[in-house]
């Protein structure tokens, strides 16, 4: 579908959840569906792949099938694509005043809704940044700043429209940029040594970010002193999803130089601490932030290398707790239990190998563990699959 010229927001919403990815069951957080419908991957992929107008055409679509998504939930999947327009529109206009496209008279045209709408998408995509060279870092604030709208407008979604709602969301969006720009400035010192790529990190968000300059000047002070995970400020009663957000920004800012040490290990556990989120959470979000991060950089290099290391070791250290659901899930598959058992006796070639590591895959993918991880955009050889298992799984299936 092509969003560069008007008429393609009526086909978005009109769509139940398009290609959205949210799981049918197994969702623990009333917001659950933000953490995985905002996939780093996403927006990253394209930042990375595409050119400016194939960018900007992919982001426009994914921002309003997400937003039609939450709005879908809200309203327990009762289709109005006009009413979600007009939703969408509100939106945009409360929380980028300054964005907002001439609207003519919009009240008494409604067959206008869908056009108004599309422009102020495209307005605010437009503030999106577009990479002068393949880096990760743009593609990683841009999907930030998608899972801000998304958040506010989940908020949005259940408050009745006011004066005070729309305060309180202004507000919001201010506050959760500048603990963005926070949180890049603690992961930034966790080991007293800050890296160019740490800076240009928070250079990148800074500038494009809404924000006052009040807290403008604040966080030029932490990038340039630091600050302990105790001295970041977090919204009050924020969410599970935000939470895990708010987590995954730092361990990408200290991924940022590809090098990941025992200090900024601390500074995520201590912060992962003052977030109040489980040992659980914080593994998975180490391991959906590195997957994104395999997924788009070079395979061989130093960087991809090292983080690939951390990842399997996170991987096999979470799969411990699971053995025995992982030999029921292995032997309840007769073509994944043959191939293990051909397997262990030489009698697979290498592609069939890698093509067996891709069948052990899918089964563990779709563990409740590994919800809101996507495994599909990783090359998965017979050899990674081996450092990710339990010790003594692989001989419990075969015997």
């Amino acid at each position: 579908m092509n969003s560069d010229s008007l008429g393609w927001l009526k086909s978005v919403l009109t769509e139940a959840r398009g290609d959205v990815y949210m799981p049918t069951n197994q969702v623990e957080h009333a917001d659950e569906q933000i953490y995985h419908i905002a996939d780093p991957w996403v927006i990253c992929n394209k930042s990375v792949t595409s050119k400016k107008s194939a960018f900007q055409n992919a982001c426009r679509l994914h921002y309003a099938k997400t937003l039609n998504s939450i709005y879908l939930n809200f309203e327990e999947n009762q289709l109005d694509p006009i009413a979600c327009s007009h939703k969408i529109y509100s939106f945009l206009k409360i929380i980028y005043p300054d964005l907002s496209p001439s609207i003519g008279n919009w009240f008494t045209q409604r067959t206008n809704s869908y056009s108004v709408t599309e422009k102020f998408i495209s307005k605010r995509i437009a503030k999106l940044l577009m990479p002068p060279n393949q880096s990760v870092w743009y593609g990683f604030y841009n999907n930030a700043q998608l899972f801000l709208d998304l958040y506010l407008f989940r908020l949005f979604c259940f408050a009745e429209r006011n004066v005070v709602v729309s305060n309180y969301l202004r507000d919001q969006k201010d506050l959760l940029n500048f603990s963005m720009l926070c949180i890049i400035a603690g992961a930034s010192h966790a080991n007293t040594e800050i890296a160019n790529e740490e800076v240009v990190l928070f250079n990148l968000f800074l500038k494009r970010n809404f924000i006052n300059e009040e807290h403008r000047k604040a966080a030029n002070e932490f990038i340039e002193n630091g600050a302990s995970p105790d001295q970041i400020e977090l919204p009050a009663n924020n969410s599970w999803a935000l939470r895990k957000f708010f987590l995954e920004l730092a361990i990408a800012t200290v991924w940022s130089d590809g090098i990941l040490d025992e200090q900024e290990e601390k500074f995520v556990k201590n912060f992962s601490q003052s977030l109040q989120l489980s040992d659980t959470d914080v593994i998975s979000s180490h391991i959906r932030i590195e997957s994104f991060l395999i997924s788009l950089m070079p395979d061989g290099s130093q960087d991809n290398n090292q983080i690939e290391h951390s990842f399997l070791k996170r991987i096999n250290k979470l799969l411990t707790a699971y053995n025995n659901e992982i030999i029921h899930l292995l032997k309840s598959n007769s073509t994944v239990c043959q191939g293990l058992k051909s397997s262990s006796i030489g009698h697979l070639s290498e592609q069939q190998k890698d093509q067996l590591a891709k069948d052990i895959i899918k089964l563990i993918q779709h563990m409740n563990i590994f919800r809101g991880i996507s495994f599909n955009n990783l090359n998965w050889s017979y050899l990674r699959v081996l450092k990710i298992m339990p010790k003594g799984v692989i001989k419990e299936v075969i015997s």
